[in-house]
Order: C-alpha cells, then structure tokens, then sequence
C-alpha cells in the first residue's frame, strides 16, 4: 500500500509447498522464523522513497531467505497473525531442525528423544527451551503437551509464550481456556498475553462465547495497548464469533486500524446485542 506523498510499502506472499518445515528468514534484519509445510507466510516490507525495488528470494535445502532493501524492518505474518515475540521466541530464533525421517515411527522416536531431554532440563537457556517447543508443536507432537505445560511458569516471557501457544493454537486443548484468560489478564509481560489472546480465540473458535468476547473487546479499545496486542484481540473476536478471517488484510498503521475495526460489532458485545 502506498501513499503518493510519502513512503511506499510492499506486500509479499510467500508458500512454504514442501512436505516438511524449512527455516524462513528476512534479511538484513536477522528475522527467522519456523515455516510449516504448505504455510503461506505474508511480508509487509518498506519504507520505499519512489520507486519500489524488487525484492530477492533465495531457496535451500531447508530454508528460504527473502533479501528486503526497505529502510525499516519487515513485518511478518501467518495468516491473519503477526509474527513476532507474541507468538513465539524473541530474536534471534535458535533452529531446531525437526526430524524429516520419511518412516513415521522412527520420526516419532526422534521427537519422542526431543521431548525426553526437554523434561530432563538438557535445554537451559530460554531460547533453546522456545525452538524445541516450536518444533514439537509445528510437528504436532501432542505427546509432549504434558512436558511443555510444566513450562507455563518459566522466568522468561519468551518460554511461556511458546508454551501457551503449543497448547492454545497449535494443539488446541480446550483445558487451557481459563489459562489463557489468566494470563491475559495478569501476565506482567505483554507478548505472553498477546500469545494467550490468539490460543484464547484459537480454542474458542465459533464459539460465540460472551465471556471471552467481553474480555477481549476492553483491549481492542484500550488506547494503552500496542497496536499488535489490539489487532491480536481483534482478530481472536472474529474468530470466536466464527468469521473468516483467513484473508483480512494485516492493519499498517493507526489509521487503516481506525477505518477498517467493525466498531459497531465491537457495541454489540458489550451491549450482548449481537
């Protein structure tokens, strides 16, 4: 999106169509991030003065490297959900290749050693701790939802993020809603209530559940929350309510986020009018 009088901005699909999981990164700003098989990462790049360069895609073995010459940092998302500390690790991102074993048991044995030396205490710094959840979650290695829930009450905002998020959004245990509310609202670390906002919206999914609704609309409003958190939240409303919102459009800035919130659905909850 482009504003004749100032910056330009360019928007980037991008598909991950391999069978496995590959490293995504955006370069020169050091972003990595885990890309699942078939996943459709989307980046926001600028600002460009004049004419928007071509941006440089490079394709290994298991990663994939966008080069972006814009003058800030690119803004990266999954779907509607915007990557960043909120949703997993913060940077750097330690990579922890998942086993790509084309026998299924002894893939499962390798994740099964994975989550063994997890539980054991083997990982001791919070970065390392964050990749190996990611990976067992991306891997759907629900056997570990034991191991990494222990991790809910770690020191590092970045492990309890990482954790609530395996559990929330990628394994979908409905027995950690009111976790999700808890953290919400008393978490001291706002990119682990970002993360328990969208495993919050991820678990209640078509639910229509005034309860959360009527937790979540305070911080679509707030004017002291960030505009991620209030997007997060946003977005975790329309999932709830059981609207599409796999091809909404990321929000750039306060002005389209003005323009573009349904401001009259927000009334309806708060008034249960809906």
């Amino acid at each position: 999106m482009s504003d004749p009088k100032g910056p330009c901005y360019l928007l980037t699909r991008i598909t991950n169509s391999r069978s496995s999981m590959v490293l995504f990164r955006v370069e020169p700003w050091g972003v990595e991030y885990a890309m699942p098989e078939e996943a459709e990462f989307t980046v926001i790049s600028g600002e460009y003065e004049g004419q928007v360069p071509e941006l440089e895609l490079e394709v290994g073995d298991d990663y994939i490297t966008l080069y972006d010459p814009g003058a800030s940092p690119a803004r990266l998302f999954h779907g509607p959900a915007e990557l960043g500390r909120g949703l997993w690790a913060s940077e750097p991102v330690v990579w922890v290749k998942a086993p790509t074993h084309p026998d299924e048991s002894v893939r499962k044995a390798q994740l099964s050693r994975l989550a063994k030396q997890l539980q054991d205490g083997k990982f001791t710094r919070p970065d390392e701790i964050s990749a190996v959840i990611r990976t067992l979650a991306q891997e759907n290695y629900v056997e570990a939802k034991e191991i990494v829930a222990t991790y809910l009450g770690h020191d590092d905002p970045s492990v309890r993020g990482s954790a609530i998020m395996a559990l929330a959004f990628h394994w979908l245990d409905e027995s950690y809603v009111q976790c999700c509310l808890e953290m919400i609202r008393h978490d001291s670390d706002s990119d682990v209530r970002e993360a328990a906002i969208w495993g919050l919206g991820s678990l209640l999914s078509g639910s229509r559940d005034i309860l959360a609704l009527k937790e979540l609309v305070p911080i679509v409003r707030s004017p002291t929350e960030g505009l991620r958190t209030r997007q997060r939240a946003y977005w975790s409303i329309l999932t709830i309510l059981g609207k599409q919102i796999s091809d909404v459009q990321p929000f750039l800035d306060e002005e389209d986020w003005v323009l573009r919130v349904d401001w009259a659905l927000l009334s309806g909850i708060e008034n249960q009018s809906l």
